[in-house]
């Protein structure tokens, strides 16, 4: 296992749970009998299950590739779906899920980390522009992803306190130095900003809350991998995916 939080058994019983209650979602969406605010909040609730499947798995120390597959289902095939449904009524959708930035962020750091190319990553790409926030953090991954051209320049966060030291951390201009330290500080901090949220997943009762599924910061291990920052010294970071990034590195 790669987190030790939970017990094997516990890790044993979430993931089947999870791959089932996916499969519910999808065939009562298949139904067609849904309304369409339910279609789409099933949508959103796959998005949020498909991202803790994939956490759950790294943590419970699946092999990388499977790791990886349930990481592209989310990216190629989900979200994209859920925004396809949203453009069908935009005004509604950004009003009732405009929120989650932190995982748009997530998505784009997992993108990296599963080594997407710049077809295979376009529809996240162009998901992730259907919102109207622009974000800095987004556009470096975005870059980094092969879709730089073109785009405009954005210099601002939807959330600095949480992510102005990463995108020090991005910053070519920085030293390798520089960039390291902003990066460590990043991932200091990176779980006390992500309790702002109020999603569950960032529960301070990690070790008796019956859905975690571990707090990796995926964004620290895609940016070491797209900006070239040696994270010998994040490795034994409790919240430092090592295993990813080797697997990164690896292929």
């Amino acid at each position: 296992m790669r987190d030790n939080l939970k017990t094997i058994e516990y890790w044993n019983f979430y993931v089947p749970d999870r791959l089932e209650f996916i499969k519910e979602v999808q065939m009562d969406i298949d139904s067609k009998s849904l309304e369409f605010e339910d279609r789409l909040s099933d949508r959103s609730i796959i998005n949020t299950i498909s991202f803790d499947l994939t956490s759950a798995l790294y943590s419970c120390g699946a092999p990388m590739p499977e790791v990886v597959a349930a990481a592209q289902r989310l990216l190629l095939d989900a979200y994209p779906r859920f925004v396809a449904l949203c453009r069908k009524a935009p005004d509604y959708a950004r009003g009732a899920y405009g929120g989650g930035w932190d995982f748009r962020t997530r998505y784009l750091a997992m993108a990296v980390l599963c080594r997407l190319s710049p077809a295979q990553s376009l529809p996240l790409v162009e998901a992730i522009d259907f919102w109207p926030e622009r974000d800095a953090v987004w556009e470096r991954f975005i870059a980094a992803l092969g879709h730089g051209a073109g785009r405009p320049r954005v210099t601002s966060l939807v959330w600095p306190k949480a992510y102005v030291p990463l995108l020090e951390a991005m910053d070519p201009e920085g030293t390798e130095l520089t960039r390291l330290a902003a990066l460590r500080l990043f991932l200091k901090g990176w779980l006390k900003q992500m309790r702002v949220s109020t999603n569950p997943f960032y529960s301070n009762e990690k070790n008796k809350n019956n859905t975690y599924v571990g707090h990796w910061c995926f964004e620290a291990a895609a940016a070491a991998i797209a900006f070239g920052i040696d994270d010998t010294i994040l490795r034994d970071h409790e919240h430092y995916p090592a295993d990813w990034a080797d697997w990164v590195r690896m292929h």
